[in-house]
Formats: structure tokens, C-alpha cells, sequence
């Protein structure tokens, strides 16, 4: 009899140690430090910290397409932080009236972000924006001062052409209606009934631009727009890190978590409280209504791709995926993470397990990192074993329980 318990024993830590697994650290939750942008004006060359913050739609014309919205931090201080969305996500022309001088107070422009504020934040990160001054409200756009401010990762100089300022306009943004094109507005008045906006190039118009297409005022200018909010972070269950973007394109987010979860309620339109506009000319494209987004399943055994991993949406379970491995491309990576929420089109997943063989080719595979708290399968194989086996880290509660999924694996 005692002979078969050592023997049981010795079997046991023989499978635990055929994947090596590191269990001291839990991950109940992720904290994220934000830092300030760092900006090199001799290499006009900027890095920012960034978040995922709020949903709406950006790769598409499609309404009820939401997808989580990337910003840049370009301040932190006393917990919170003022971000500028990473890519422009509407589309505004800028006054209400075609013979008004530019207001930002009575602007469509702001009427916009009052519209974006509505459908883009659940009342829970709503409560988180915090009101800059009742002139500007909860959402606005940047400054000439501000946008030539190298603490924020600008460039001084507002007449360089400087890659600090450059963005792109989502699909949605370009989509709507009018002469939309991808300069994007700043809240400075040019001269006389013009406003400045900063070029495709990256350089700002001073002089401005006017308001409309045509010296009679025919038709309103479309420029897009950067929406900008000063965010409280005490609540990090509601923003979650994006990694690190430079001006120079590149993006630095090999270890970063899911996106916030897509908010159960969609909020209702009801405006800023600090807000009151009443525009002389009525917008003249229809503001829409925000739609609950609809829960969509993707079809069981379908695959799909998310990051450096891709999933098998699983039979019997509503929105449960699988991981099945690394994309195409990507067998040489050194270190996963499998998360415990995956989104795909607007549509949130759990992750529920790891399939047979998921990894077993990633040779170079040396670290795994397991958020997910809800995995009950483990597949045959999983992981490579023997020396090249990778380091695994999971949540402290679920380490007993994931010992026992891998064990099964390697049997």
C-alpha cells in the first residue's frame, strides 16, 4: 500500500514538472502604470502610453459595429489622466451657422462629442470622465497651445510637418455624409471666420480654413474629429492598457490584457449636464439613436483570429471559444497569454480551454501566461514537454484545479 501512494506521488510531480509551472504571482487583476509621453526633438520622435476606454464604431459604416477605443495618454497627474483618441472617430463640420464666427461653446463639432460621449461610455465610465471647466465639457478637442506641447509628445514648432501629429480617420468617421477629409480640427479660431485644424501632413494651419465650401457658404466643411477627456483612473475595471504607440507608426503591445468587456447597456441619449447647445442651424445629417449591440454567436467549430492567438468558437456553450494555437506566422513567438475574454466583431467570448496540440509546434515558445479563470479543458498536448518546455503562470485560485488540466494533458 505504501509502496502505491509513493509511487502515485513520484508519478504526480513527474507530470506537474513535465510543464514547468510558475504560480507566485495571481491575477485577480493587472495594474498598469501610465507614464507621461517621452518626446525627442532632436529625431522629432514621441512614444505614448496608451488605454482601451469605450466603444464605437471605427473599421466600418456600420452603427451598431462597436469596437473598443484606443486613445494616448499625454499627461498623468494625482490618478488621473488626459487622453486624445489614437485615431480621429467622427466627422464635424464646425459651426451651426454658416455666418457665425467659429465658437467652440455652440460648435457641431462639440455637438459631436456630446453625441460620441452618449453612445461610446456605459453610465459606469461615464462617471469616470471628469468635467475639465463648463466652457469645454466632459469631451472636447485640443488647442493650438496644446498641440504643440512637447510634454504631451508634440512637436513645438506648429508649421513642421511633424509625424507627433499625424493620425488616421476611421472608416466611420469617413463615411458620413458631406466633403469629408482627413484634417482634423483644433478649437483656436484663425482668422476671421476660419478655424485652425492640423493637416494630413502633421503641420497646423494657422491661417485656418473656412467653414464652408464656397464663398457664399454653400455647403458646410466636414473635417474629422480627436475627441480628448481628462479620465479618472481610480477605476481600472473600466479601462484596461493598450501598450505603447510612436509617432513613427509603430505600436509596442506584446503584453497587454483584453479589452474592457463591451458594456452590457448600451446608454441612452441624454446630454452632457454641463452642456446646453442650441444651434442656430440644425445639423442637417440625423443623429442616430444608440442600439443595444445585439448578441451575436458566431457559428460553433468557426475559427477566428485575436492577437497572436487563434480561437474555435466551441459547440454547446453561448459565446465560448477554444485557443488552438498561434496565427499563421507567429510559430516562433517566445510568450503567449491567453486571456480570459477575446473579442471578435463587437462580440465578446470566454475563453474556456486550450485544444489538443495547441502549441506543440511553437518551439520557441519559453512563457505562458494564463488570465483566464475559467478553463475546464485542457487538450492532449498542449504544451511542449521535455527541455524545451515553456514556463506557465496562472492565477493563484485556479492553480490547484489547472494543475489537474494539465496533468490529464500529458497523460
Amino acid at each position: 500500500m505504501k509502496k502505491s501512494i509513493l509511487l502515485a506521488v513520484n508519478f504526480l510531480i513527474l507530470i506537474i514538472s513535465a510543464v514547468c509551472i510558475d504560480s507566485h504571482d495571481a491575477y485577480a487583476e493587472t495594474e498598469y502604470e501610465l507614464f507621461n509621453p517621452t518626446y525627442d526633438a532632436d529625431k522629432d520622435y514621441a512614444e505614448w502610453d496608451c488605454i482601451y476606454f469605450g466603444w464605437y464604431p471605427q473599421d466600418s459604416a456600420d452603427e451598431n459595429d462597436l469596437q473598443p477605443v484606443k486613445w494616448r495618454v499625454l499627461s498623468v497627474e494625482d490618478g488621473k489622466a488626459l487622453l486624445l483618441s489614437d485615431r480621429s472617430l467622427m466627422a464635424a463640420y464646425y459651426n451651426m451657422s454658416l455666418f457665425d464666427k467659429p465658437s467652440w461653446g455652440s460648435s457641431h463639432a462639440r455637438f459631436q462629442t456630446v453625441q460620441f460621449y452618449n453612445k461610446a461610455f456605459s453610465k459606469e465610465e461615464q462617471e469616470m470622465i471628469l468635467l475639465n471647466n463648463e466652457l469645454l465639457g466632459k469631451i472636447f478637442i485640443l488647442s493650438l497651445e496644446e498641440v504643440c506641447n512637447s510634454e504631451f509628445g508634440f512637436c513645438a514648432n506648429p508649421e513642421t510637418k511633424s509625424d507627433t501629429r499625424k493620425t488616421t480617420a476611421t472608416e466611420y468617421a469617413l463615411s458620413k455624409e458631406g466633403d469629408v477629409t482627413d484634417r482634423w480640427w483644433l478649437r483656436t479660431r484663425g482668422e476671421g471666420v476660419r478655424e485652425m485644424f492640423v493637416s494630413a501632413s502633421g503641420n497646423v494651419a494657422l491661417t485656418g480654413d473656412y467653414l464652408m465650401n464656397d464663398a457664399i457658404g454653400a455647403e458646410m466643411k466636414y473635417y474629422v474629429v480627436r475627441p480628448v477627456m481628462w479620465l479618472d483612473l481610480s477605476n481600472n475595471d473600466v479601462w484596461g492598457y493598450a501598450g505603447k504607440t510612436a509617432s513613427d507608426g509603430n505600436v509596442y503591445s506584446d503584453d497587454i490584457p483584453t479589452p474592457t468587456p463591451l458594456p452590457t447597456n448600451i446608454p441612452t441619449q441624454s446630454p452632457q449636464q454641463d452642456l446646453t447647445v442650441t444651434p442656430s442651424v440644425v445639423p442637417s445629417a440625423p443623429v442616430p439613436t444608440p442600439v443595444k449591440q445585439p448578441d451575436i454567436t458566431v457559428q460553433a467549430d468557426r475559427t477566428f483570429e485575436s492577437g497572436k492567438l487563434m480561437y474555435k468558437v466551441i459547440s454547446g456553450g453561448k459565446n465560448k471559444v477554444y485557443v488552438c494555437g498561434v496565427r499563421q506566422g507567429k510559430k516562433q513567438v517566445k510568450a503567449v497569454e491567453i486571456p480570459g475574454k477575446v473579442y471578435h466583431k463587437g462580440t465578446s467570448y470566454k475563453v474556456t480551454g486550450i485544444e489538443a496540440n495547441a502549441f506543440v509546434k511553437c518551439r520557441k515558445l519559453k512563457r505562458v501566461t494564463i488570465k483566464s479563470k475559467t478553463l475546464k479543458y485542457i487538450g492532449k498536448n498542449a504544451f511542449r514537454k521535455g527541455k524545451n518546455k515553456p514556463v506557465i503562470k496562472m492565477p493563484k485560485k485556479q492553480y490547484k484545479r489547472y494543475c489537474r488540466l494539465l496533468k490529464k494533458s500529458v497523460k
